[in-house]
């Protein structure tokens, strides 16, 4: 130990770690943690000179595992678990992002595992890697045949975390090397706008239509992107985004749970922001406000048009508010703004219950031939029913009066 822990020069410690790891006739202190792992000199050489990969050579040509594993703990949740030398090693460079190459190299020459995942939280090297941005180490990694698509506990996968962090080279790497581009990472990238990372992972085979399940309920990229971008973080880079997913030519009647693209953009954190930028990014849209994939159904089967949608939901101090008032009126509101911004663009308003046979409720407007129709056969059912009582009283005062006269 006192080797490792003397601030000898370069050579020097080269040659007195080389004269002791041969002279060692006991291979056991050389393992990573048997016991104590700060007390060992796989971790030494590691954690102080993780930039001197001779030293670690040294070590491993005496017989240390390169693929030596201990309890550490990287997660409180999770707790203390099994972890190797590499997965370690990149984790301690995490936050500066500087992990020596040539240590790597190393470590993955002589057997180190690049695939290994902690119990528990299912960590690995290349996740760990793409996290912290360190392209040149991802492919390292991949050309040691890690697990492109290895996912944590979570459901993240290497590519997600690339794009999360905006490693551009990381994702290249990744997709060479067969990652499924379908995993989410265009919702990543569509939300955090970077329209350099949605045009690559659309070139390389994202659909466009996929749905993403951990992180999204069930929306297509570009309806995270309506529903979660932030408009005000990079207008331009908002309008460069966007101009990607029109130019895939994507169907824009499809719906996320219900909604279409411009309700989404009216639940957004910036609503008028983001409903202004898509109507300006999709001239269908413009054109279509009107149609019936745009109409909100609530449960119970009444129906809204955007605007009335707007007065209905986008008051952010509804619940304060009565029956008879529509809106807050505070300046804060963005509600008066987007039924401005639909009216310039032709939306009317349309307000109906679908459900057949129900009452239509006040303020109707709007509604389209078959509810109408319906609604009048229920309004002239009392006519008729009275009308049936009549005539069936009429019929039995005649059939009384004929049994007197017989």
């Amino acid at each position: 130990m006192a080797v490792f822990e003397s601030y000898a020069p370069r050579e020097n410690l080269i040659n007195l770690s080389r004269l002791f790891f041969e002279r060692s006739k006991l291979k056991k202190h050389l393992y990573f943690g048997q016991d104590d792992p700060l007390t060992s000199h796989l971790y030494q050489i590691l954690h102080r000179y993780s930039g001197k990969p001779l030293l670690l050579q040294n070590l491993l040509d005496s017989g240390c595992p390169p693929d030596s594993r201990f309890l550490w703990e990287f997660d409180p949740v999770f707790g203390a678990k099994e972890t190797s030398a590499l997965l370690w090693l990149l984790c301690q460079a995490q936050a500066d992002q500087q992990t020596d190459k040539r240590t790597v190299e190393i470590l993955l020459k002589q057997g180190a595992d690049p695939s290994f995942r902690t119990p528990g939280s299912g960590n690995s090297p290349l996740i760990v890697a793409a996290l912290s941005s360190q392209p040149d180490v991802t492919l390292q990694l991949l050309e040691a045949q890690a697990n492109a698509n290895v996912e944590d506990k979570s459901g993240r996968t290497p590519l997600q975390c690339a794009t999360r962090v905006g490693s551009l080279e990381s994702m290249e790497h990744l997709l060479n090397f067969k990652a499924n581009p379908d995993d989410e990472s265009l919702h990543i990238a569509a939300r955090r706008t970077k329209a350099s990372m949605a045009k690559m992972l659309l070139d390389r085979g994202a659909s466009i239509y996929w749905q993403g399940i951990h992180i999204c309920d069930y929306r297509t990229p570009l309806g995270e992107l309506c529903r979660n971008a932030s408009p005000a973080r990079d207008p331009a880079q908002l309008k460069d985004n966007l101009n990607v997913f029109a130019k895939r030519l994507p169907d824009l009647t499809k719906l996320a749970n219900g909604r279409s693209f411009v309700l989404l953009a009216l639940d957004n954190d910036s609503p008028f922001a983001m409903t202004t930028a898509l109507l300006k990014a999709f001239r269908f849209m413009r054109e279509n406000l009107n149609s019936d994939f745009n109409i909100f159904r609530e449960l119970g089967g009444v129906c809204y048009s955007l605007t009335m949608y707007v007065r209905h939901f986008e008051c952010r101090n509804r619940f304060s508010l009565d029956s008879e008032r529509r809106c807050c009126n505070l300046d804060t509101c963005p509600a008066p703004d987007l039924e401005k911004l639909l009216r310039e663009f032709g939306c009317r308003d349309r307000f109906w219950v679908e459900t057949a046979g129900a009452n239509q409720p006040p303020g109707v407007c709007g509604p389209p031939p078959h509810v109408v129709e319906e609604q009048k056969l229920v309004e002239s059912l009392p006519k008729v029913q009275e009308q049936q009582t009549r005539l069936l009283a009429e019929e039995r005062a005649r059939a009384r009066s004929n049994s007197g006269r017989s």
